[in-house]
């Protein structure tokens, strides 16, 4: 009886051993895990319908919407104090405008070059923005849709697609669901 149960402890001994080997030695790059997860995000696509970068109006429609965006930001009191820097420099400026041009065309589904990384990680770090003034940077994303008269529908689907870019990750949590937790514990 001990013998024939031996082939089957060798097999799960030598498929643990396996599993522990592969998942020790196998590394998966940052910047590709971001690419698979980026892809991932986008929605499959449907037969015969048009890509969302068509149904925003193209390279033109996203350029002016990154120009009404970038105005909303400068006009924002909220954000004004970190995009000021930015705006008195005309290089870094047109920088930034570029990166969120490459963002919007990629996440549209575009005819850009795909980034080695996301454009708009660059634009908030460059920027510093923490969790809140990006979500409010985001935010003003959908206003400049809707001034550019871009589709609702065509807004949940960038907005949900920005989103997934790079999920916001709270260094020090503070405000109201901060104090329901009953603050640091």
């Amino acid at each position: 009886m001990a013998n024939s149960r031996r082939p089957f402890r060798l097999f799960v001994f030598f498929s643990l051993l396996f599993t522990l080997v592969f998942t020790l030695f196998v590394h998966v790059d940052d910047a590709d895990a971001r690419r698979r997860r980026r892809r991932r995000a986008k929605q499959p696509k449907v037969i015969n319908e048009t890509k969302l970068y068509e149904r925003m109006g193209g390279k033109d429609a996203i350029a002016k919407t990154v120009d009404e965006w970038i105005r909303l930001a400068l006009a924002d009191t909220y954000l004004s104090a970190r995009m000021k820097d930015l705006a008195e420099k005309p290089t870094e400026m047109a920088r930034s405008r570029r990166y969120l041009n490459d963002e919007l065309c990629e996440l549209a589904d575009g005819p850009c070059s795909e980034p080695s990384e996301s454009e708009w990680v660059k634009v908030r770090s460059r920027l510093g923005f923490d969790e809140t003034q990006a979500v409010s940077f985001a935010s003003l994303l959908s206003d400049a849709m809707v001034a550019r008269g871009i589709g609702e529908r065509e807004r949940n689907e960038m907005l949900g697609r920005l989103g997934s870019v790079e999920p916001f990750v709270v260094s020090e949590a503070t405000g109201p669901a901060f104090e329901r937790r009953g603050g640091s514990r």
